[in-house]
């Protein structure tokens, strides 16, 4: 199935940079027109590429497309470090990470919020956020298979770190789509995901 959906991944790409260069000679080769150009003509391939785990693998984050719980109890992620739990909370403004950091009555928090998810759901995803037009990971990813948030891969229980950097060579196997902008390593254009 991974196979078909990268085969697809890339018939879409082309399709849509086929389309785009009909009406303008001038695009460039980094064109891309999104699924609903190519679904007019060919929805026999579209429609069930758009439930593979590779076109799902990165997404705007959203109340349908976040798998993790928000309801009480089942949004904190406790850490080794007691002074050290993550709420995840959500909103009319969307969902959000926080880092509470201390013993009550005495603590200090970080929130982020969540905007863009990575992973198809079938074992896990992790969640990014925009800071301008740099974009870095948030510290708690939601493990489907556990059915509970759990520290980002590669993140040491017990400390908070919005300051991971997502470079182009994680989205090259972690998004259908980007655009990288000049340095430094983590800028991209907003509206290309």
């Amino acid at each position: 199935m991974l196979k078909i959906g990268i085969v697809l991944g890339w018939f879409l790409t082309l399709a849509a940079f086929s389309l785009a260069r009909a009406g303008d000679n001038q695009v460039s080769a980094n064109a891309f027109v999104g699924d609903a150009a190519c679904l007019s003509c060919h929805r026999e391939k579209v429609e069930p590429y758009i439930h593979t785990a590779h076109h799902l693998t990165s997404r705007m984050a959203g109340q349908n497309s976040i798998l993790g719980k928000f309801t009480d109890g089942e949004n904190i992620l406790k850490t080794s470090n007691p002074e050290l739990l993550y709420r995840m909370n959500r909103n009319e403004n969307g969902s959000f990470q926080t880092a509470v950091i201390g013993i009550p009555p005495d603590t200090t928090s970080r929130t982020e919020r969540f905007d863009l998810v990575i992973g198809s759901g079938g074992k896990g995803q992790t969640y990014l956020y925009w800071k301008g037009d740099e974009l870095f990971q948030l510290p708690v990813t939601y493990w489907t298979e556990l059915g509970q948030w759990v520290n980002s891969p590669g993140y040491r229980d017990g400390f908070p770190d919005f300051g991971r950097r997502v470079l182009p060579r994680c989205l090259d196997c972690h998004a259908s789509h980007f655009e990288s902008l000049a340095p430094p390593l983590n800028r991209y254009r907003t509206t290309a995901f």
